[in-house]
């Protein structure tokens, strides 16, 4: 079984993979950052080079997912941050979106979670 499907079974949305550059935004900065994966209600980021995120750790995201011409635009709260040596990233929660932009996501994810099964 798939990390990803295994994810899903274990999470309060489903989730899948997703190997894609953002634009991460901190401060009034955009700053590139990879994407780990993706359900509606958040997602993971590889730290890249980036300076540390304000007091209250919210960012902004700029999301365009594969074959969408939607750009989405999301505000994200950092929910934990992994620091190991191999993978150094963030869980991110998605704080304030748009219920369209969220429905992309989701239909996303479900289809890709469709073609893996």
């Amino acid at each position: 079984m798939k990390t990803s499907t295994v994810q899903a079974l274990t999470r309060r949305h489903r989730r899948t993979d997703l190997d894609i550059y953002v634009n991460k935004i901190v401060g009034d900065e955009p700053h590139m950052a990879r994407v780990r994966d993706i359900s509606e209600s958040g997602l993971y980021l590889f730290k890249l080079l980036e300076p540390e995120l304000d007091a209250n750790g919210h960012i902004g995201l700029e999301i365009k997912l594969p074959e969408c011409e939607e750009v989405i635009w999301a505000v994200g709260e950092v929910v934990r941050e992994d620091g190991a040596r191999a993978v150094e990233g963030v869980a991110v929660r998605f704080v304030r979106i748009a219920e369209s932009d969220r429905q992309l996501i989701s239909d996303y994810v479900a289809s890709r979670l469709a073609v893996a099964a």
